[in-house]
This record gives C-alpha cells, structure tokens and sequence, in this order.
C-alpha cells in the first residue's frame, strides 16, 4: 500500500519490463515498478544506476550484455536471448498492456 501511495504522491516512476525476447508481445505481463521518484532527474538517476549494477552482476558472472539506451539483452539459463528494459515515465502513464 505504502509503494502504490508513493507512485500516487510522485511525478515519475522508474519501471522495469524483463521476459524473452522470441516471446510475443514481449514481456507482457512482466512489468513491475520499482521505485517512484519527485523529478524526472532522478527517476533517471536511478535507472542508470541500476542498469550499471545489472551489468556488473552480469558480466562478474561472465555473461556477455549488448547494451543499448534503456535495454540490456543477454544469455538467460537456457540460452534464449533475455531483455531487459528500463523506463522513467511521469507517474499518470501506465505502460502496462490492457486486456
């Protein structure tokens, strides 16, 4: 309850979309916030750290990362290309697929 007042009472929220990327539509379902923020700047802030953070982990455990501005893609467990995707909306857009 705490998290969804904290988007309500934000002007940005930092979004992640992981999946597959031969899924389609990709990553549908697997949208999740992870942090709202006051400005835009630091919405950003926290989306390239995190990014940074996500690759180190990666490549510590000799995974190969193809970076791209807000994507990362790379091996998943079973060898299928994973994505990740990193986004800063202003907090009244929901990204998510309705229906």
């Amino acid at each position: 309850m705490r998290a969804l007042l904290n988007v309500l009472m934000s002007g940005w929220v930092f979004w992640m979309n992981v999946g597959f990327a031969d899924e389609f539509p990709f990553g549908k379902d697997k949208w999740r916030i992870e942090e709202a923020y006051e400005s835009r700047a630091d919405c950003h802030q926290a989306r390239a750290d995190s990014m940074k953070k996500s690759i180190e982990t990666l490549s510590e455990n000799g995974i190969a990362v193809k970076i791209f501005p807000a994507l990362l893609i790379h091996s998943g467990q079973d060898g299928r290309a994973f994505f990740s995707h990193y986004y800063c909306l202003p907090a009244e857009l929901d990204p998510r697929p309705r229906g």
